[in-house]
């Protein structure tokens, strides 16, 4: 293409001093260029022509080697040898591959070309030889399931055998040989051997199964006749132990009859568990007229020495009675002295009862008169001295007794003492902070600024037991009286002074046992307020 352009141009440059006009000479150089610009676009196109031809080549070769080379992967997934097919597949891929990369779009495509063919004949043969395959298998399998039959029936029958410990060598032989030769074949893909293998076992197992069912019939037979036999011979066998132990305890030695017993008695040990009837029979029939003999022998041997044991027996009743009746007689006379210590000993646990209570009497009689004649508690309470539960009056003497301790004491470090005194008192006489029927005077009878009732009650001179009297020291208490109970309407027909019968609960303290109000250790000794929730209130006759 230069060579020409030069041309072109070398004959222009010559032409040019004989040209007319230089116009018509730079048209004609115009043309030439636009010439051989055309000439460059179409080379250009045809070698983008050629390079899409030989890349589309390209792409039908490795698509078609792609196929080839899955085909043959899927031959050995398969284990399937096609050799003819296989080798002309294989040297057309190898065709393939040495043009492939060339610049021959041509040769690749022949080469694409014959490779397809193979692939499609080596596609169908293997496709075929595929179904075959899977036909094989799904056979196999259905015949596989049958000889899992065959195998199991022939092993149940293999193990009854064992089981009942039946040995028939021939034909067991047989049977296991079939079953050895059916586990070879059982797991391969030839229905034909699983069929052949399989029905070998089967007539195996045929012939096997009658016999053996018929030995086990027998065998079933003959326990049964065995076990019937055993319980015979079980009972000769305990005879005859009864006989022995007899003639023993008879201290009779027959020794010939003897040893003829107990000799006939092991054979009959050795047999008795075996499934022999006949054996079993023989043997307790000879124990049988063993036992006979000896037992008759026996019975002469013993006569004497029945007589003898009797009339020892005789006179050893006569003795256990005479020594039942003399146990009988000591027996009475000891019920009889028993029966005496105990009607002195109750009559004196009464007489102690009836002096316990007589003391029991005097003695709170004297707690309540001594409690009048302390001047503790008033004429008006006085009165009701013996509705006072005794518990109330031994309360108030303890508060008595740690108010005297105080008075007394020489120092303050003495009157302290009082408190925990009089606490420790209190804690022994109350065994629960609830107390019931206790008498006093109402001393308080007022209401708090929200309308509750605020109580006292003194139960003796200077000892209160009471509600508090504000809300606020009354939180977690609840001593103050609502308003709307049945216990403020009662108190609202009552009045200060009044004899009252109160019943209720304390509220229990570290300090005095249970709580008191004062602030001062003199106010909680001399006149001591004991915070107290009050469950009811009935007004005595004064």
């Amino acid at each position: 293409m230069k060579k020409f352009l030069f041309l072109l141009i070398c004959m222009v440059l010559f032409v040019q001093p004989f040209s007319v006009e230089a116009f018509n000479l730079n048209q004609g150089l115009n043309i030439l260029r636009q010439g051989a610009d055309t000439i460059q676009k179409d080379q250009k196109a045809k070698q983008k022509l050629d390079l899409q031809k030989l890349e589309d080549a390209r792409n039908g070769g490795n698509k078609a080697k792609i196929r080839a080379e899955d085909l043959l992967d899927q031959s050995e997934q398969h284990n399937i040898s096609l050799s003819t097919l296989e080798s002309q597949l294989r040297r057309d891929l190898s065709a393939l591959n040495d043009v492939l990369f060339n610049d021959n779009p041509d040769a690749i495509h022949s080469a694409s070309s014959s490779l397809r063919r193979s692939s499609d004949e080596f596609e169908m043969k293997l496709d075929k030889t595929i179904r075959m395959i899977k036909e094989q298998k799904k056979k196999a399998e259905t015949a596989r399931i049958g000889a899992n039959k065959a195998k199991q029936r022939a092993k149940n029958l293999l193990s009854t055998a064992k089981r009942y410990g039946i040995s028939m060598s021939e034909k067991k032989t047989q049977l296991q040989n079939d079953l050895i030769a059916l586990d070879k074949v059982i797991n391969e893909d030839n229905p034909d051997a699983i069929h052949s293998a399989s029905s070998s076992l089967c007539r195996s197992s045929d012939e096997f199964e009658p016999k053996l069912n018929k030995t086990i019939r027998m065998i079933k037979e003959q326990k049964k006749k065995a076990e019937t036999a055993r319980i015979g011979a079980n009972k000769a066998k305990q005879r005859a132990k009864n006989l022995l132990s007899i003639a023993q305890g008879y201290g009779i030695s027959m020794t010939e009859k003897e040893a003829q017993l107990k000799n006939d008695l092991i054979v009959l040990d050795k047999v008795i568990n075996e499934n022999n009837p006949d054996k079993i029979d023989s043997a307790t029939k000879y124990v049988t007229s063993s036992s006979d003999k000896f037992e008759a022998k026996l019975n002469i041997e013993k006569i004497p020495i029945d007589k003898l044991r009797k009339k020892e027996v005789a006179e050893r009743a006569k003795i256990e009675k005479e020594r039942r009746e003399k146990e009988a007689v000591e027996k009475a006379k000891v019920e009889k002295e028993r029966q005496e210590r105990e009607a002195v000993e109750r009559a004196k646990a009464e007489t102690e009862k009836k002096e316990a209570i007589e003391r029991k009497r005097l003695g709170q009689k004297q707690k309540r008169q001594d409690l009048i004649n302390s001047g503790i508690i008033g004429r008006r309470l006085s009165k009701h001295i013996d509705q006072m539960p005794l518990v109330e009056i031994d309360f108030i003497n303890a508060v008595a007794k740690g108010r005297e301790i105080y008075r007394s004491a020489a120092n303050e470090m003495a009157k302290g003492a009082s408190r925990p005194k009089r606490k420790q008192m209190i804690c022994e006489l109350l065994n629960s902070g609830s107390v019931s029927s206790w008498i006093g005077r109402i001393a308080k009878l007022d209401t708090n600024s929200e309308g509750k009732g605020v109580f006292a009650v003194e139960i003796a001179d200077g000892i209160r037991v009471q509600t508090w009297n504000n809300a606020l020291s009354d939180m977690g208490s609840s001593t103050l009286i609502e308003p709307n109970s049945d216990l403020f309407q009662k108190l609202v027909s009552m009045s200060k002074g009044d004899i009252v019968k109160v019943s209720g609960s304390f509220f229990g303290s570290d300090i005095d046992c249970v709580e008191e109000q004062s602030l001062s250790l003199s106010g909680s000794v001399k006149n001591p307020e004991f915070t107290f929730r009050f469950s009811s209130v009935e007004k005595l006759a004064d």
